[in-house]
């Protein structure tokens, strides 16, 4: 596989869904039909809320990207079970209770990982089981008052790296394994995985949205962030002309 160049761009959303301030007829004219029925199968309004959200956002920046209209772009499942769009760009998204991250790009496999920062219930079972022996030592090495902050980090940079991959649960977790540290151009310490080469890729942790530890995996070697403001998520057809918008 060839790989992306290293001059590999991402654009990042970062939103709210909880906060977003236009109605459900509004989202709704901005999602295709299966995403309106999809919607209203969640047993609770806050829920098809932030589905709706979720999606109108992905819709308005992949519009902004690509300057097609929301509502015509055409989403589907690519052979890994990832959602695509035809023709389009490499995207991936996540959410953790109302924050929602998304990322864009058009070169290489991407995965984002976002989590709202809390208490973890058992940490130290969750990271034996979960994660390398190394990213667990280096997790029940911090002060105890600092482990669930270093937890989400292994947690949410692995998420990142088995998205971006493609495999989800055939992929063992113990075949890679990433840094806790703060400041790190890759994050990537170690990658066992058949078909993959560690130099290959890049893992980073995500600075900027609010209350979380955020994360992101590129097969790329390195790669550049672009944070695309809010208009960007209020994107629609009426207020922002589609034609000839794109990233830059």
């Amino acid at each position: 596989m060839d790989n992306p160049p290293a001059s590999a761009r991402i654009a990042l959303v970062s939103h709210d869904l909880d906060t977003d301030p236009r109605t459900d007829g509004e989202l709704d004219v901005l999602l295709d039909a299966a995403e309106r029925a999809l919607a209203e199968r969640f047993a609770f309004p806050a829920l098809r809320r932030r589905y709706r959200v979720a999606h109108a956002v992905l819709r308005c920046a992949l519009a902004h990207w690509t300057g097609q209209a929301p509502a015509s772009l055409r989403l589907e499942i690519d052979p890994q079970g990832k959602p695509a769009v035809r023709g389009g760009p490499a995207f991936n998204l996540s959410h953790s209770a109302n924050r929602l991250l998304l990322g864009i790009t058009d070169a290489g496999r991407l995965g984002v990982d976002v989590e709202v920062l809390r208490p973890i219930d058992d940490l130290e079972g969750m990271a034996r089981h979960n994660f390398a022996t190394d990213e667990c030592e280096a997790v029940l090495a911090c002060p105890q008052a600092e482990r669930p902050g270093a937890f989400l980090k292994v947690w949410t940079r692995k998420e990142a790296m088995i998205k971006a991959l493609g495999g989800g649960l055939s992929i063992p977790l113990q075949s890679f394994s990433v840094s806790t540290r703060d400041v790190c151009d890759n994050a990537l310490k170690r990658l066992d995985y058949p078909g993959e080469q560690s130099a290959a890729w890049c893992v980073r942790g995500v600075d900027g949205v609010a209350g979380c530890t955020a994360a992101l995996a590129l097969d790329a070697p390195s790669f550049r962030l672009d944070w695309l403001g809010p208009e960007t998520a209020f994107f629609d057809a009426v207020h922002i002309p589609a034609k000839g918008v794109r990233a830059p």
